[in-house]
């Protein structure tokens, strides 16, 4: 599986060789180098095939060994939801959760430019709001590194609306 504008990539070989000999490696009618590296960047969303052929020359017969394979290309995606809540408080801890399809959690960053959010060591998130953000909007971004990128790739993002904790209400129950 590789997200969309990621580069899939494969290492095409032929097992129990002779070391002595180098095969010549064909896969979508390019050849390949001795390393047997096929690689596609990946732009269009689906599942592609790709195949080819292995040749060798083997006590002064060449053999051909054909080979087929395929891989599958997602769309970038991403959620973040509210773990315990509808809505996002304002002036208290509120845990968020956050998921990339593919990429694991420690790839996969949250920000929010109106409220501080921090990464708890149990995969969640802590947002706290200001309490002056009441009524208010908070857009979050999450980014992700995927593959062997450095870099932080926007995902997607979610929006919540802002609420003030509401008033306690003081009951009293009397049995008798």
């Amino acid at each position: 599986y590789v997200m969309q504008g990621d580069k899939y990539s494969a290492t095409i070989v032929l097992s129990a060789i002779d070391s002595t000999k180098t095969p010549q490696i064909v896969a979508n009618g390019r050849t390949l180098g001795k390393d047997g590296k096929f690689e596609m960047i990946c732009n269009q969303v689906g599942t592609f095939k790709y195949g080819g052929s292995i040749m060798l020359n083997s006590g002064g017969i060449n053999k051909k060994y054909d080979f087929a394979s395929e891989y599958t290309v997602g769309a970038k995606s991403a959620s973040v939801t509210n773990s315990a809540l509808n809505v996002v408080y304002a002036g208290i801890p509120n845990q968020m959760a956050v998921s990339v399809p593919g990429v694991p959690a420690a790839n996969v960053m949250l920000t929010c430019s109106e409220a501080s959010v921090r990464r708890m060591p149990n995969g969640l998130w802590e947002c706290v709001p200001s309490r002056s953000l009441a009524g208010k909007q908070l857009r979050f971004s999450i980014q992700a590194k995927s593959g062997n990128s450095k870099t932080f790739v926007q995902m997607g993002g979610g929006i919540f609306v802002v609420r003030r904790l509401p008033d306690p209400i003081p009951m009293l129950s009397i049995d008798g």
